[in-house]
């Protein structure tokens, strides 16, 4: 593997943890918080662009990285393997493209009321 395609994955990886992330940022540096919530917000629309390959994924693949995958999902499947393979034998769930890109919107899902808990509760914003 590609020591630069492993930076990216990296990159990738930190900002999968990004909406949990942004809980330790100190208030001081919310311009940050902003910048990191509007490409969080964006990221699953870009998708399109790339073939529905996420940009750091497509990145990746192109340095040589997330070889030896076998569905549409590179990253997903060779990093977060460990917890679709115990969630798809307890639900009985075959693993395909179909069912692993399922579980990436799902994902989404739960990153997008991260976001709405941080922004309306954690902050306390209101209308003005």
């Amino acid at each position: 593997m590609n020591p630069i395609s492993c930076i990216v994955d990296i990159i990738h990886i930190l900002f999968c943890l990004m909406p949990i992330g942004i809980f330790f940022i100190p208030k001081k540096y919310f311009w940050l918080t902003k910048i990191i919530i509007l490409l969080l917000l964006l990221t699953p629309l870009h998708w399109e662009f790339f073939d529905n390959f996420c940009s750091l994924s497509w990145i990746s693949i192109k340095l040589g990285g997330l070889s030896n995958t076998n569905h549409e999902s590179p990253f997903t499947e060779k990093y977060l393997s460990w917890i679709i393979d115990p969630l798809f034998n307890l639900l009985n769930i075959n693993k395909s493209s179909k069912s692993i890109s399922k579980f990436v919107y799902f994902q989404w899902i739960i990153n997008f009321i991260i976001i709405y808990y941080y922004i309306f509760y954690y902050l306390k914003c209101t209308i003005r």
